[in-house]
């Protein structure tokens, strides 16, 4: 059931008092509360207070043209909401796909892709010491795997990687098991700006279920 609601207008609405009361009349007809936000700003300061707000943010399918543009708004959204999750020294990712190298994948491409890790974890890497990977185990490239090693050892040596499979979870998770805060995202890392997707951080109680999932799933892997 909806308990409330919260819409971002455009900054140049032309919404007033009368309208947004009107507004505000018809969701407490249904006991739902009603939060009204002018410009995304002002949504994500109230955000930044809220921690169990959704914020969805929309990944475009980018094309040569934009692909810098797009990558650098990608990469900002997306490290506000690692900011949010408060990374500090672990970090778990839950992606079935997450070690898969398709069979004509150029060196290049892959370098591409683990830029974009690189880039998508540069605020949080230097306090980093652990990265646990739940994957899928018929998706694990050992090549790729090992490249993928080579790069976090390169950019903090104290980052240590495990790898732990189970067919069990579909969708894709980043995951704080220290302050239990997370976020989904809808695409694999090879897939970001190739199509639509979208990421959001997770409400506290959906993380605390993950958590408990893992637990079932990998009893020792959480301390």
């Amino acid at each position: 059931m909806i308990k409330e609601i919260h819409i971002v207008y455009s900054e140049d609405s032309n919404l007033n008092a009368d309208d947004l009361l009107a507004q505000s009349r018809v969701f407490q007809e249904k006991n739902i509360a009603y939060y009204p936000y002018f410009g995304k700003q002002e949504f994500k300061a109230s955000f930044t207070n809220n921690q169990n707000l959704l914020l969805e943010y929309i990944v475009k399918k980018s094309n040569p043209t934009n692909i810098d543009q797009d990558r650098g708004e990608f990469l900002q959204n997306f490290q506000s909401c690692l900011q949010i999750m408060d990374v500090s020294n672990e970090l778990i990712i839950i992606d079935p796909y997450f070690l898969k190298k398709k069979p004509n994948e150029s060196l290049e491409e892959v370098q591409s892709r683990l830029d974009l890790f690189e880039a998508m974890i540069s605020q949080v890497k230097n306090g980093l010491t652990m990265i646990r990977i739940i994957t899928a185990q018929n998706n694990i490239n050992r090549d790729y795997e090992q490249q993928f090693r080579v790069r976090m050892q390169s950019i903090n040596p104290n980052i240590e990687i495990s790898h732990h499979c189970t067919n069990e979870i579909h969708d894709r998770f980043w995951i704080n098991p220290i302050n239990k805060k997370g976020l989904v995202i809808g695409t694999s890392l090879n897939g970001i700006l190739k199509k639509y997707s979208f990421f959001d951080n997770l409400r506290d109680d959906d993380v605390g279920e993950i958590l408990e999932v893992i637990t079932e799933l990998f009893p020792n892997l959480l301390h």
